[in-house]
């Protein structure tokens, strides 16, 4: 038996087939909408951690983490001959290059940026995987100097570092006592 049911004259079926059709167009339109979307959320991630980079060179931060650097190059190369044991080198180290003029602001400087970076990453502002591609090497090596004496200041100023700790758990670092992170 042929179904003769007629509207406009097109058959049923095929008023049919054309509103499953236009249902998965629908639908793969709503799909792409969802994946665009989040491409440019994560584009926008971006773009802020590539400014929060581009602040790192232009507003002076990174030249006070060379002036870190080179403190505690410095202060290893005046306590090389210590025979004392190595943890107990390191945080006589970084407490002499600390006191070295000008060196503290520094560290303060270098600790409000990655707090800074820290904040954006925490609340989905910034890119993690960008910041960690720019910063992973930097901060870690920052933290393994340095983050006995963020944990030092913190017992001193509760809350203080807390960004950095947010870094460093983005960045799957390992070895540093973590605050709580969002």
């Amino acid at each position: 038996m042929e179904n003769n049911e007629r509207l406009l004259g097109i058959a049923h079926w095929r008023w049919s087939l054309l509103s499953n059709v236009i249902t998965v167009l629908g639908a793969l339109s709503v799909v792409f909408a969802v994946y665009q979307y989040s491409a440019t959320i994560e584009a926008n991630r971006a773009e802020k951690t590539l400014e929060m980079i581009v602040e790192w060179r232009d507003a002076g931060y990174r030249a006070d983490f060379l002036s870190l650097r080179q403190s505690l190059m410095t202060t290893i190369e005046e306590m090389s001959a210590d025979g004392r044991s190595a943890e107990r080198r390191r945080d006589d180290i970084v407490s002499r290059s600390l006191a070295r003029d000008g060196v503290d602001s520094a560290f303060d400087n270098v600790i409000y940026y990655f707090n800074l970076l820290g904040l954006c990453v925490e609340a989905n502002l910034c890119s993690d995987e960008t910041a960690r591609v720019f910063f992973d090497d930097t901060l870690e090596n920052f933290l393994q100097f340095f983050g006995p004496e963020i944990i030092a200041r913190r017992d001193a100023l509760p809350g203080y570092g807390e960004g950095v700790d947010c870094l460093a758990r983005a960045f799957r670092l390992e070895g540093f006592r973590r605050a709580s992170c969002g």
